[in-house]
């Protein structure tokens, strides 16, 4: 039952249905509780379901999923020490956690989130999500305010700054590992808009919507595709 239940979850997953996933690993998780592999995969629906509009738009609520998720993924690193996918889907749900978090918090979670990400990178130096999130943080870092400059300096003491380059540069080696993946694409053309490199953004983007839909993270990258492919593709009428 408990493996039916499982591959139920996963096919909720793949068809984009997080809430149906997210039961049946429930389902599955009440007869096996102390299974790391159910654990990560609960992690990572409740993850993907802080973005569903109604949770979204509900702070307490978008707060209690994430971190319900990442309490589930610290529970199967404890089971599972050397998982890597327990690694990430902790730094998944606390980068969600951060987004309805105050200052203080948010910068001690960016802090926990880039160790996690780097621990799964040193076991499993080939793993293109891991490298996709850690260019997430690097540009989302790059551009934050002095304020929280200041309260990491504070915190941590002089560290390595975030920079658009290496952002760029995990970005970039994510794709070389798994270039069918939709989100890499996506989300390195978004950063190359900001930077004004426009034929490139466009490029990216050209190409990455003829791509695979894995999951609802899929579905929800692309839609900002297109938006970002339509913004590009006014520019060059009004130029």
């Amino acid at each position: 039952l408990v493996e039916a239940l499982i591959a139920e979850g996963r096919a909720h997953d793949k068809a984009c249905d997080s809430e149906k996933s997210q039961l049946a690993f429930e389902k599955a998780l009440e007869l096996r509780p102390e299974d790391p592999v159910i654990m990560v995969s609960l992690s990572k629906e409740l993850s993907d379901r802080v973005f569903d509009h109604e949770i979204f738009h509900n702070k307490p609520l978008a707060r209690k999923f994430a971190k319900e998720a990442s309490d589930l993924a610290e529970r199967a690193l404890k089971h599972a020490p050397q998982d890597t996918q327990a690694y990430i889907a902790l730094a998944v749900a606390n980068a969600r956690l951060s987004m309805f978090s105050e200052a203080r918090q948010k910068v001690e979670l960016t802090h926990v989130i880039k160790d996690n990400l780097l621990k799964a990178l040193e076991m499993d130096p080939k793993n293109d999500y891991a490298l996709h999130v850690l260019a997430r943080l690097e540009h989302t870092m790059s551009n934050i305010s002095g304020f929280t400059r200041y309260l990491i300096k504070a915190i941590y003491g002089a560290i390595e700054p975030a920079t658009i380059e290496n952002a760029e540069k995990y970005f970039r080696q994510a794709i070389e590992i798994n270039p069918k993946r939709l989100i890499h694409q996506v989300e390195l053309a978004k950063l190359l808009y900001e930077v004004k490199r426009f034929d490139e953004a466009k490029e990216l983007l050209m190409d990455s919507l003829t791509l695979e839909i894995e999951d609802i993270n899929s579905v929800r990258t692309r839609k900002d595709g297109v938006e970002l492919l339509s913004k590009l593709d006014n520019r060059m009428l009004r130029s």
